[in-house]
């Protein structure tokens, strides 16, 4: 799977697909809660937009899908950004399944 890196005020976003796909979203989701033993600590789905925040060796990253953006690995420290880049190489070498729900 191809990710797109970016950066908004010193914090690293991973683009990791165009597509608003919810069973996409959830086979991203499991395969960065297995790789990474991560677990997953808040759960908002919304009509058009979902965050999943991940507890990963103790620090929160969110998969965020929006409507108009697809889906979007980022967190709220610049500190992160490691993490980010660590996840967002894995997810490149993979091709998540499509799941109905997270499982």
């Amino acid at each position: 799977m191809k990710v797109v890196y970016s950066w908004n005020d010193e914090r690293c976003e991973a683009a990791i697909s165009d597509d608003s796909d919810w069973m996409l979203f959830n086979g991203v989701a499991d395969a960065i809660l297995r790789r990474f033993k991560g677990k997953l600590v808040e759960r908002l789905d919304g009509l058009e937009e979902r965050y999943w925040d991940i507890e990963i060796r103790g620090r929160i990253v969110t998969l965020h899908l929006q409507h108009y953006i697809g889906i979007v690995l980022f967190a709220e420290k610049k500190e992160d950004n490691d993490l980010i880049r660590e996840v967002g190489e894995y997810l490149e070498t993979i091709q998540p399944k499509k799941l109905f729900r997270h499982q």
